[in-house]
């Protein structure tokens, strides 16, 4: 994935341009949602895949811890590059897991 100039890039970059590419995050989406993850019966490993890939592509660091069989937890984080000052930190926590229709 693609990202536009940050506003602090040296070019002048304005602060109202995109940061991420809109057919790129729908690409992504449309990705994940055709991956397998129904729980129950808890097989969500297709769709954790799917999501470390995207992170590697996106060039994010990625840990996988395994819960049970087929039941991954995933930790994806972004690195600070060697020039940046250390900053507070975000979590963003959710599920991949999806019920059957019904």
């Amino acid at each position: 994935m693609s990202t536009a100039a940050h506003p602090s890039d040296a070019d002048g970059a304005s602060a109202t341009e995109p940061v991420v590419d809109r057919d790129e995050l729908i690409a992504i989406a449309q990705r994940l949602v055709r991956c397998p993850g129904t729980n129950p019966p808890g097989h969500e490993e297709a769709h954790a895949n799917e999501l470390i890939a995207v992170a590697r592509e996106l060039g994010l660091q990625v840990a996988l811890t395994q819960v049970a069989p087929g039941r991954p937890n995933l930790a994806v984080t972004l690195p600070a590059t060697a020039s940046e000052a250390p900053s507070p930190g975000m979590l963003l926590l959710g599920h991949s897991d999806v019920v059957t229709l019904g």
